[in-house]
């Protein structure tokens, strides 16, 4: 496993465990899920308008989700905002197929 993939599941999970310090998540489904219901996804989307919010929404997500995810997920990305010193280095190091 490369260095690259822990260095991006450190950053869900610290994401994930800040914003569940800072903000309540109320997940409500249609009906009961079933007991696999994150397992063997291959393609999630969540729309937001703005760029720099997203890694709020990560403390929505199961961790065993996001720990999975962190190693394979590729995500876009706006050029000036992976341009940029802080916000460009983060989204690197929280997606490393970031495009």
């Amino acid at each position: 496993m490369s260095v690259n993939v822990w260095i991006s599941r450190s950053v869900a999970v610290m994401l994930h465990v800040l914003t569940r310090c800072c903000y309540r998540f109320e997940v409500q489904w249609v009906s009961p899920p079933p007991a696999d219901a994150w397992k063997n996804i291959r393609v999630f989307a969540f729309l937001n308008h703005t760029s720099l919010l997203e890694p709020l929404f990560l403390g929505a997500f199961p961790l065993s989700f996001l720990w999975d995810a962190a190693a394979r997920t590729t995500v876009p990305g706006a050029d000036i905002t992976m341009n940029r010193r802080f916000a460009g280095a983060f989204y690197k190091a929280f997606a490393p197929r970031a495009v």
